[in-house]
């Protein structure tokens, strides 16, 4: 239990003090088992208490490092008056991360909920009950009795404290003793209190303030005080010390009060207790002296005021501010609207002294709109004279179901301006080309001498005046504006709008402009143009011709520069040792491969990229450069592929004969009938040879033939060998490559 100061209202802090606190602490630290850390067992006894509800409190709290951490407490009646015939009954007993097993009817165990350091906490409340009368009835003995609390872990050990309840009798009410009705809500005087709910409610322990008890009290002697005690296990209580003071030759009544907050999670019958105080020594104890119920508050659902309001307005010609502002009721959560429903339709109030002041005239007028269907607006309607800030707020009451909430607006009151100091200019656009279906969006520069509200800014397009709009009666050609972009100031500075274009617009030129509604324009601005599907097509072309084409180029110099820096690398192989130009040989075939395909890529490619658009002449540009880097890479390989045999064959013992070095020439034509002739002529007699056709993804085509005595021969093929590279070998030395074009 913890006792909670709290300041009193400023008319009652001249008479009041704080007392101590009433509840006696006694904390003793026990050794913790099966692994528990930080073990407290806290006692409360009372000093007093009612014949009729007697009790006490023993806090247990401790760190459970498992679930296995277990605690069982036991109360002990362990001395009482002569005469008397009482034992003890567990009530109202709660616990935090722990769930409660009560054992009998004063002996509850503690078992952990969860594992991994969860601190528990449990109060334990006891009541002392007689019995003759029961633990309804009151006790019959008045007088002291005592009782010892007992902690036990799972391993046996204990630790024990005590506790001590003084029964005392009941006085009379003094007659001149009355509660405060003057201070005291409605609600609070019928005894049967709701709690006031806060934000946080929905947490098992939140802080929730209950009441506020006052007192008076008629021909008090000088030094007379009260104090206030509340019966809540988890009560956190402001407990007062109101010095009335009697004033000479007069009869003074003055109230006094308290706030009671609590941490009690269910319903329950509660009391204030009050102590009055005569002089320094005596005091008179009255228990139960107010009573109520506390009821668990429904779950309400959390809401949000809607406020739509200028941030400036001037004064114009006619000498007033004219302005209106609107507010509606959301849920936070839009789906928990109700069906059918835009917005909640329940009271919203306004609360402001913004135009009910004195010089307003004709000030502000307050009105509901709810021709809308779905729709409840709250609307403001402004006319005011004087300049400075308005400022107010919204109440939504709400109902049953869905929670109170508020909203605030400010608006500035300029003074009266001259027409001619506005300006608009500098109307461009964003893109002079939109799409429809797309957005236009239109910047322009505003001057302003005062920070007016840009309610009436804009910008549209077609004629301006056309009722119907650019695009007919059901679409806006209007955007108004979505504020300050930039500039030296709000007051002076760029704007924009945006506008919808609907998918049925028909494609044309539109004027654009900008007007201020009652105070400038229209200022036009360049003509837009809405694109045609036709438009769209080329332009997405014509694009895809300049990126594209980049693209490729790019890729293509590169291959030029490694080609060319290769044929230097192949001249220079006769001067390297034989080490070094086996190294060299490997990594300059490597480099030429992955140009091969590089190649090959953008040959097969780039007539595509033609046949569908063929108005890009960039293509064909590319076309022809990469067959003329094809052609060097091939006299690269077959220069590299003779060089490679011819280092080979360095190192063989050379006879007398005459050697001759396998050529080839090779022809590829297409037929009418779409069929391939692959033509052979080689110096080879009587000789396999191979003929390779490759193609990136595609599976490589093997032919295997003997040249004969001819020396020639010619392969025929269905297959479509547009793109592929064909090469002549014999004995794995290239002697031919070249490629398909067509």
């Amino acid at each position: 239990m913890k006792l909670l100061y709290r300041n009193l209202k400023p008319s009652l802090q001249k008479y009041s003090s704080f007392i101590a606190i009433l509840a006696l602490f006694s904390n003793l630290q026990v050794n913790a088992s099966q692994g528990a850390q930080n073990v407290s067992l806290t006692t409360i006894s009372t000093t007093w208490d009612n014949p009729s509800y007697a009790s006490a409190v023993a806090q247990l709290s401790y760190i459970a490092a498992s679930q296995s951490d277990v605690y069982q407490l036991n109360f002990v009646l362990k001395s009482a008056p002569a005469g008397s015939q009482t034992n003890l009954q567990l009530i109202n007993s709660s616990a935090e991360n722990a769930s409660l097993n009560v054992l009998s009817p004063s002996t509850v165990k503690i078992i952990p909920k969860f594992d991994f350091n969860s601190p528990v906490s449990s109060y334990i409340k006891v009541q002392l009950c007689d019995v003759k009368n029961g633990c309804a009835g009151n006790i019959s003995v008045l007088g002291t009795y005592g009782i010892t609390a007992v902690a036990t872990d799972i391993n046996g050990a204990t630790t024990s404290t005590d506790l001590t309840i003084v029964v005392r009798s009941v006085p009379t009410v003094d007659p001149n003793l009355t509660i405060c009705k003057d201070a005291i809500a409605a609600a609070h005087q019928k005894n049967d209190l709701v709690w006031n709910q806060i934000s946080n409610w929905e947490k098992t322990w939140a802080n929730y303030e209950l009441l506020s008890q006052f007192v008076s009290a008629n021909n008090l002697t000088l030094n007379t005080s009260f104090d206030f005690q509340s019966n809540l296990i988890n009560t956190e209580i402001s407990q007062i010390n109101s010095r009335l003071y009697e004033f000479q030759g007069n009869t003074k009544n003055t109230c006094a009060s308290t706030n009671i907050y609590s941490e009690w999670g269910a319903e329950s019958n509660n009391f204030v207790s009050l102590i009055k105080k005569l002089g320094s020594l005596n005091s008179v104890f009255y228990p139960n002296w107010q009573e109520w119920l506390v009821k668990y508050p429904p779950k309400m659902i959390p809401t949000k005021i809607e406020v739509e309001s200028p941030v400036s307005v001037s004064i114009g010609s006619d000498g007033f501010a004219t302005f209106s502002i609107t507010a509606w009721a959301v849920p936070v959560n839009l789906d928990q609207l109700p069906a059918g429903r835009s917005s909640l339709e329940d009271v919203i109030a306004y609360k402001g002294a913004c135009g009910y002041l004195n010089g307003e005239n004709i000030g502000v007028t307050e009105r509901v709109v709810t021709s809308k269907p779905g729709y409840s607006f709250f609307v403001l309607d402004f006319k005011l004279k004087i300049t400075g800030v308005c400022q107010g707020q919204f109440r939504y009451y709400g109902n049953s179901k869905f929670d109170r909430s508020d909203g605030f607006f400010n608006v500035t009151i300029n003074p009266k301006t001259n027409i001619n100091d506005y300006a608009i200019s500098q109307v461009s656009l964003y893109s002079n080309e939109v799409v429809a279906g797309s957005v236009a969006t239109i910047y322009y520069w505003v001057n302003m001498p005062y920070l007016h509200g840009t309610g009436g800014l804009g910008a549209g397009l077609g004629e301006f005046g056309n009722d119907n709009g650019a695009f007919g009666p059901d679409y806006s050609s209007v955007g108004w504006t979505l504020g300050f972009v930039k500039g030296d100031s709000p007051i002076n500075g760029l704007y924009k709008s945006n506008i919808d274009i609907p998918a049925s617009a028909e494609p044309g030129l539109y004027k654009t402009w900008v007007f201020w509604k009652g105070i400038v324009g229209p200022v036009y601005g360049p003509d837009i143009k809405i694109l045609s599907n036709k438009d769209v097509i080329q332009n997405d072309l014509k694009r895809s011709c300049e990126n594209q084409g980049n693209s490729t180029a790019t890729s293509l110099k590169s291959n030029s520069i490694q080609i060319a820096e290769i044929a230097n690398r192949i001249s220079k192989l006769q001067y390297l040792e034989s080490d070094q130009k086996n190294l060299e040989l490997a990594l300059i075939k490597e480099e030429l491969r992955n140009i091969d395909s590089n190649l090959i890529t953008w040959l097969e490619k780039l007539p595509y990229y033609l046949k569908t658009n063929p108005t890009c002449t960039t293509y064909e540009a590319l076309i022809v450069a990469s067959k003329d880097l094809y052609s060097k890479l091939i006299n690269l390989n077959n220069q590299l592929d003779k060089y490679s045999t011819t280092s080979n064959q360095a190192n063989e013992e050379i006879d007398d004969g005459v050697e001759v070095e396998p050529e080839a020439n090779l022809t590829i034509t297409k037929k009418s009938n779409g069929w391939y002739a692959i033509k052979v002529d080689t110096n080879l007699e009587s000789e396999n040879i191979e003929i390779l056709a490759t193609k990136k993804g595609s599976k490589t085509i093997k032919y295997a033939k003997n040249t004969g005595l001819s020396t020639q021969f010619v392969l025929n093929t269905s297959r479509n060998l547009r793109g592929y590279s064909i090469t002549v070998k014999f004995n794995g030395e290239v002697l031919k490559r070249i490629l398909v074009s067509k």
